[in-house]
């Protein structure tokens, strides 16, 4: 239940249902090792159905806004009659081979169906000068689907250093690989009058019906409008080498791989079924880690490869410059712009200060109860891969820094620089209690963030209890938490906020 103290709205999900089945391959033999394509096809299940229940009532007040029922015995079935309920069904279907020995394809096709409980039926009303919906009672159901279809391949290079430059450097190789990928993707319009889930609705002095679903504001929504045929590009890069290890004593001529770019990547899709700008915005990414791993670096990018048409500028009254302009349907690099224009930059430097001692599985595996199951496993391995995601007891201190600028460009408007300073952090106090905190400056402003908080952490074995608290700011909110504390039941908890907008 999410209840507004302030202005009584409350909504209420009551029942909600999710059933699902695990991924099964069909067409395998039994005993088959599945290497033939059709013995890897697989699918699985996944239905949803929820009732939204809210004391918001179509009804106008004598204010002329939406009427708010309290709930009792008279409005209960009002309330109920105008539920929001649903159901949608999810079925994945996907397999893999390989063609020409080394490029992987992957086709898959997702279906979606919706069911409801009864539709809408819109209609100009003249009276009234606006669209009005009759809702028609019965069930009701429509499909959507799509198809995509990825094509991938891995290209190795290798350069072998040799003689005085192997001696000086300790260096042994340097590896390059590279990774092209090429993606299909195909989705109908489910607009389009054969498939009945959409009206055009004429309006008077209208050049262009109005388009509306039939299923416009429900809990699942509706099959989506427009056709997409997207042909998807990415190119990722990764380099590593292989020095000598010199502080391995058990092991002559003992190596060890440095990431020297863990991934470089260009990505950009063209959507051929697009009436204009069919090149989607290209997008640079690159990551590595200095220092022994001690700090990362994030470099994102977007390049705009469109050019744009300056209308008019002028400053206004509080002397701000205001652009108008429009972007036209003309590529960059044949105005001779290049490859187009830097629209946006985000560089990310972090680093981790703590006691140098990492979580073991078998540490793990005490806390989460010594059982052995694949639920656990699952839960060991997502710790592992994931720290900065729990609460690490065994830690007796941390503190995190991250370094954050963000330069965006739009045509002609002027660039926007923004430099933040994020730290956190916690600090145990003993073993069943840590504090945590959360906050930054805003350097471009000279203020601390407004998203300062701070929390306390108590270990229950298996349950943790939470309160955070943000003491300042817009956003000032608190919460208590009583969650398990393994994240597959993450949804079993008690919770009491108070957030900035309850005030």
């Amino acid at each position: 239940m999410n209840q507004n103290v302030t202005t009584r709205k409350a909504d209420i999900l009551l029942p909600e249902v999710a059933l699902g089945m695990n991924r099964i391959y069909p067409f395998k033999k039994a005993g088959s090792s599945g290497k033939s394509w059709y013995e890897k096809i697989n699918l699985s299940w996944r239905f949803n159905a929820t009732n939204r229940l809210t004391n918001v009532l179509p009804f106008e007040a004598e204010d002329g806004s939406d009427s708010i029922a309290d709930f009792s015995s008279e409005s209960i079935p009002i309330i109920i009659r105008n539920s929001n309920n649903g159901g949608r069904h999810s079925v994945p279907i996907s397999t893999s081979f390989n063609l020409f020995k080394y490029i992987t394809v992957s086709p898959s096709i997702n279906l979606n169906e919706y069911w409801y409980l009864r539709e809408l039926n819109w209609r100009y009303d003249t009276a009234e000068a606006a669209l009005v919906a009759d809702t028609m009672n019965g069930f009701s159901r429509a499909l959507e689907y799509s198809a995509s279809a990825g094509f991938t391949t891995r290209l190795y290079g290798t350069f072998q250093t040799k003689g005085k430059v192997r001696d000086w450097t300790g260096v042994q190789a340097v590896r390059h690989v590279l990774i092209p990928t090429v993606s299909l993707n195909y989705r109908p319009n489910f607009a389009d009058e054969q498939f009945g889930i959409y009206q055009e609705i004429d309006l008077p002095d209208q050049a262009n019906p109005a388009i509306r679903s039939k299923y416009q504001g429900f809990v699942f929504g509706s099959p989506g409008s427009g056709q997409n045929g997207v042909i998807s590009f990415s190119l990722n890069n990764n380099i590593e080498m292989k020095v000598l290890d010199k502080q391995d004593s058990t092991r002559e001529n003992a190596t060890k791989k440095i990431p020297l770019l863990e991934n470089l990547q260009l990505a950009t899709s063209y959507n051929i079924l697009a009436d204009s700008m069919r090149l989607s915005p290209i997008r640079l990414s690159t990551r590595t880690k200095l220092f022994n791993n001690k700090v990362n670096i994030n470099v994102q990018g977007v390049i705009n490869p469109y050019i744009w048409q300056l209308d008019t500028s002028y400053f206004n009254t509080s002397g701000a410059l205001v652009v108008e302009q429009t972007q036209l349907n003309r590529f960059a690099w044949n105005q001779g712009g290049g490859l187009g224009q830097l629209q946006s930059v985000r560089v990310t430097v972090g680093t981790d200060f703590r006691p140098d001692k990492k979580r073991s599985r078998e540490s793990i595996s005490s806390d989460l109860g010594d059982s052995e199951n694949a639920y656990l496993e699952e839960e060991i391995q997502d710790i592992l891969n994931n720290p900065d995601y729990y609460v690490d007891w065994t830690i007796p201190w941390r503190v995190r820094l991250n370094y954050n600028v963000n330069y965006t460009k739009q045509g002609f408007q002027e660039p926007r620089i923004v430099q933040t300073l994020r730290f956190s952090g916690d600090l145990s106090l003993s073993d069943s209690w840590k504090v945590t905190f959360n906050s930054g400056y805003d350097i471009e402003n000279r203020k601390i963030i407004d998203q300062t908080s701070f929390g306390i952490s108590r270990n229950l074995h298996c349950w943790v209890m939470d309160f955070d608290w943000t003491p300042f700011g817009r956003f000032q909110s608190y919460s208590v938490d009583l969650r398990v504390k393994a994240s597959l039941l993450q949804d079993l908890k008690l919770s009491r906020r108070r957030s900035w907008f309850d005030q």
